[in-house]
């Protein structure tokens, strides 16, 4: 089974290709108001910093296009406009809009058209929040601000979306900190994703020299494939179920049972598929000393709960604006499932649900 958190970027390219996208460039479009006459500059953030690709100059009208071939990695551009810049991501033949006013290009730009130009936007717009409130030494040490970006960053932790937001700097000092435990762990979950998405991607390079070169403790060796953490060690989660009750992991596996610690979305349209799945593992061997101890990150409580009332196996609710666990499981993916075994410690993880029996079978 697929990883249901990347169907949707294969549904949006799938219909981009239905509808007759066919010539290999990306499209932005757009309108800016009071800016008759402004030269508008289309830049590329490429690996050696930004540099122009394309101007144009505006008119009173305000409408601009730009058409360019696909880069053969995702990336990103920003616009310029009198000093004032606007992001966006680019993944491969897309179609992005824009609108802003000139009188406030950085602070009014919207941008529609995909989900990472959304979330890009979405970023921006709380870092240039903190920055207006805070100033730049408060924002990059804001943890409000750094657990709203981690959400984001988290929904695909394999995007030029992540990368932009955790190489961001303000001033001359780094949002995210690899000197620092929290922003460390986070700036390594998107290497990780990056590596096994896009291992030849220089920005992939990048990320993994910068994550493993300020990593604090041994812990982490490199492989041909990935980067693998070497866990051993289980990090406590304790949270409420269906029915109001906390239930620790730590103390569930503490009973001489294997165990099949799961993070998934129990909202998303295809975890029913998934947990059909999941339940043949957990009927196999559930009498035999299996136990399930599954992390919903969902949105809405309600319906979380109304999709875990049913569920035979243990189920704790996960907002996604607390990313503690996932980020010391190093969670980048949902579903994701680890292997707890019969001595309370994490034996593996896997991705695949079906190549979760043979694993468990070392371990019942």
């Amino acid at each position: 089974m697929k990883r249901f958190f990347r169907m949707a970027t294969a549904a949006v390219a799938a219909a981009a290709i239905m509808t007759g996208c066919s010539d290999n460039k990306w499209h932005l479009n757009g309108n800016i108001t009071d800016a008759d006459g402004e030269e508008l500059i289309l830049e590329s953030m490429g690996t050696i910093g930004w540099t122009p690709v394309d101007t144009v100059k505006l008119d009173a009208k305000g409408d601009f296009k730009f058409a360019h071939e696909a880069p053969s990695a995702p990336d990103i551009y920003r616009l310029r406009l009198k000093g004032q810049t606007a992001y966006f991501p680019i993944d491969s033949i897309e179609s992005i809009s824009l609108t802003a006013s000139a009188k406030d290009f950085a602070g009014s730009y919207q941008l529609s058209g995909n989900d990472n130009a959304r979330m890009m936007m979405m970023a921006d717009s709380l870092i240039n929040a903190s920055l207006a409130q805070k100033g730049e030494a408060l924002t990059i040490t804001d943890p409000e601000l750094k657990r709203e970006l981690g959400k984001i960053i988290l929904v695909n932790p394999g995007s030029v979306v992540a990368y932009y937001i955790v190489s961001k700097t303000i001033g001359n000092a780094p949002l995210f900190n690899p000197d620092e435990k929290m922003d460390h762990r986070l700036i390594g979950a998107v290497a990780n994703s990056m590596n096994m998405e896009r291992p030849n991607d220089p920005r992939t390079l990048y990320l993994k020299d910068k994550y493993l070169r300020n990593r604090q403790v041994p812990a982490v060796v490199q492989t041909t494939d990935t980067i693998v953490a070497n866990i051993t060690a289980l990090f406590e989660i304790n949270s409420h179920n269906a029915q109001g009750n906390n239930v620790s992991l730590r103390e569930m596996a503490s009973k001489d049972d294997v165990i099949l610690l799961n993070f998934t979305s129990l909202t998303h349209p295809q975890s029913v598929e998934y947990n059909m799945a999941l339940n043949k593992i957990y009927d196999t061997y559930g009498n035999r000393g299996l136990k399930i101890y599954q992390v919903s990150i969902d949105e809405d409580e309600v319906e979380w709960r109304t999709a875990a009332k049913n569920i035979p196996w243990t189920c704790v609710y996960n907002p996604p604006t607390y990313t503690d666990a996932l980020i010391k499981y190093n969670v980048g993916v949902l579903p994701t499932t680890f292997i707890i075994d019969r001595k309370g410690e994490l034996a593996e993880r896997v991705s695949d649900i079906a190549e979760l029996p043979a694993q468990l079978k070392k371990y019942i």
